[in-house]
């Protein structure tokens, strides 16, 4: 029963436990660090149904780390521009939006009525890469935005407090 409770807590409320993966390649000299959050979505049309954050070791020294973002939208949702911001405390930086790309995936039927419905939902991906300046302000963020620009509109997503903590753990976590 106290078990059911806490669940049921966790689904009103929302959970956010977030774990770094860890994993090596075969020759043994690279370490890929991964973290996945769903960041709140605060303006646009967009669903952010995931967020990760990669970094790779390789002999002892850090790549920059790089942030993949995936959105669902509508069919007709126009693609991802170039222009990016970040916004770390009160501070905004400009970013390119890499890898951009986009494609249709079929959703499950719905029975409306007689009629069935069908509907394709597009799903949107671009990639950030953290600059050295920008990694180092974040490890001490009070607060972080990401803004991702279409044709249309802006998509601000924002990392509650406890996701900030992850992504500070993240930038900081050393394999051993």
């Amino acid at each position: 029963m106290k078990k059911l409770y806490l669940l049921s807590i966790c689904l009103i409320v929302g959970c956010s436990s977030y774990e770094i993966q860890t994993f090596s390649t075969q020759a043994g000299n690279t370490k890929v660090i991964t973290l996945k959050i769903n960041h709140k979505v605060m303006s646009g049309d967009l669903d952010n149904f995931a967020t990760i954050y990669k970094r790779k070791i390789t002999n002892g020294q850090g790549n920059p780390t790089e942030i993949m973002f995936y959105f669902k939208a509508q069919s007709g949702y126009p693609d991802f521009k170039e222009r990016f911001s970040i916004k770390i405390d009160d501070t905004i930086h400009e970013l390119a939006l890499t890898d951009r790309t986009s494609f249709m995936q079929p959703k499950d039927a719905d029975l409306i009525g007689l009629f069935v419905v069908s509907v394709n939902l597009k799903i949107l991906k671009g990639k950030i890469t953290l600059t050295q300046e920008v990694e180092k302000i974040l490890k001490t963020a009070k607060s972080l935005e990401f803004i991702l620009y279409t044709a249309v509109d802006a998509t601000t997503l924002q990392a509650t407090k406890s996701q900030l903590e992850d992504i500070k753990e993240f930038l900081n976590y050393n394999p051993r």
